[in-house]
């Protein structure tokens, strides 16, 4: 795929006449939040913010590895001996506890450490020499491969990318800054975000449908125990009821997502779109929407089997995170 960069021509200086500001970097738009960089007040909010988020996303993640972790105990050492009346039936539940068990903390782990991506340097090589042309530019153009300028890192921004003002650096194909990871979710851990999420949403059901059952006395289960651990089962069967409630729907929205090639960020944008165009009885369609199947791999790579995209690996992404297919100049990924 080649690294070509398209700007708009400058606007002619007999029709609307191009002043250039006294300072050393030309601005062509300025953000609410590069206002607030830009003076001494705001730059103090800025600083608070960036600050307090991260320690708030370290009490967060500790939070939930703390819960995470004494969930499995009680799964391994009530939960399960609970409904084993026969070795057949332990050996199920600890075998699908620990697959669980293992990929949630494994993707977890993951969203948490794995940068999101930034700009590669090779990529900010070649458009150097388009640096004044982007700075006028301003904005992006949907369905090109054009840059945009960040004004906060004073470096050209890929499509998709977007300035996230807690990490403060570019993030490619920012999704959110998530505090549970203490990180932005971008296309380097958006996959492990998506697999974080099933997973949790899986072990929430797996747990609720066991504990359930016994509830409902649909089942043999080990009278002493229940005796004995009641009130708490009573809880984490409460607990995870409500998390696969509310996991259906969150996890829902990012398959959704994924499945149709946006972010949280774009999806924004492409809804204002829509609803823009169809004012002008004009329609407007998502560039990067390139098909189910080609979308996926775009962030779990090529797909022989669908059930190896659920299994852990730390294989990186397939592109570069700079450049996307897009309906007018799309091609099969070959990874």
């Amino acid at each position: 795929m080649s690294h070509s960069i398209e700007v708009e021509d400058e606007p002619s200086s007999e029709n609307q006449p191009f002043i250039k500001p006294k300072n050393e970097f030309f601005r062509a738009t300025q953000s609410p939040m590069d206002f607030l960089h830009n003076n001494r007040l705001g730059s103090l909010l800025m600083f608070a913010l960036k600050w307090g988020m991260t320690v708030f996303g370290y009490i967060m993640i500790s939070i939930a590895m703390v819960l995470f972790t004494l969930l499995i105990i009680f799964y391994f050492f009530a939960i399960t001996p609970l409904v084993s009346y026969n070795n057949y039936i332990y050996a199920t539940l600890v075998l699908v506890g620990i697959f669980l068990a293992f990929n949630l903390m494994f993707n977890y782990i993951q969203c948490i450490r794995t940068p999101p991506g930034a700009p590669t340097q090779e990529w900010l090589d070649e458009v150097e020499g388009k640096i004044d042309e982007l700075r006028r530019a301003g904005s992006s153009i949907p369905g090109k491969q054009f840059s945009k300028y960040c004004n906060r890192c004073e470096q050209a921004k890929p499509a998709r990318a977007h300035h996230c003002h807690i990490c403060d650096k570019c993030v490619l194909r920012m999704d959110h800054h998530c505090p549970w990871v203490n990180n932005c979710i971008g296309y380097n851990n958006h996959r492990y975000f998506i697999l974080f999420l099933f997973y949790l949403w899986t072990s929430a059901i797996h747990v609720c449908i066991v504990l359930s059952l016994v509830s409902l006395d649909k089942v043999w289960y080990n009278e002493e125990i229940w005796y004995q651990w009641g009130t708490w089962l009573a809880f984490v069967n409460i607990l995870s009821g409500s998390m696969a409630v509310t996991m259906t729907g969150f996890f829902g929205w990012h398959v959704y997502l994924l499945l149709t090639n946006q972010t949280t960020i774009e999806f924004q944008f492409n809804k204002f779109k829509v609803v823009t165009a169809k004012r002008s009885g004009k329609s407007s369609l998502n560039e990067y929407d390139v098909g189910m199947r080609s979308n996926v791999e775009q962030l779990f790579g090529t797909i022989d089997r669908w059930i190896f995209m659920f299994l852990p690996s730390i294989t990186p992404p397939p592109l570069s995170g700079c450049e996307y297919p897009t309906l007018s100049n799309y091609s099969r990924i070959e990874v």
